[in-house]
């Protein structure tokens, strides 16, 4: 059910188990997570279904450091979140993306990859990625490894 705000009574009020706040996909991948578990969910989200500028302006900001692209390519408030717009690459951490670096304080992480693995096969299944969605794709795919734009080395 969708329950738009600024359409009721600002009287109304709503009883849940747990309320998520944010659309975007953490949001909603832990409500559908959620749906069945017999709890009462509400996400909400303080945009609708599409852009709107009313809510969009809430991200406005004075930018005091690096030039950078502007909020509102970068972020949307609506549901799906940036998401919804955002074409980036995800994939899956590298175990070398866990060990410490010598040159970079506090680094390494308290987990390794391995542990992950579980969770990255669960999410892949969520949306729809397949049994191959670490880096074997390549050679599933026939393919080499794209090397990446900027190398540190």
């Amino acid at each position: 059910m969708f329950n738009d705000l600024q359409q009721l009574d600002s009287e109304q009020t709503f009883q849940c188990d747990l309320c998520i706040i944010g659309a975007g996909a953490a949001g909603i991948t832990i409500a559908t997570q959620l749906a069945d578990s017999g709890q009462q969910i509400i996400l909400v989200e303080s945009g609708g279904f599409h852009l709107e500028m009313e809510t969009q302006n809430l991200y406005e900001i004075d930018n005091i450091g690096l030039d950078r692209a502007p909020q509102i390519a970068t972020r949307q408030r609506y549901f799906g979140g940036s998401t919804d717009m955002w074409a980036g690459r995800c994939a899956p951490l590298a175990a070398l993306d866990f060990e410490p670096r010598d040159w970079v304080d506090h680094s390494g992480w308290p987990l390794t990859r391995q542990d992950l693995d579980p969770y990255y096969q669960r999410a892949g299944k969520l949306l729809g990625l397949g049994p191959e969605i670490d880096q074997n794709i390549w050679a599933t795919l026939g393919m080499e490894k794209p090397e990446p734009w900027f190398n540190p080395e």
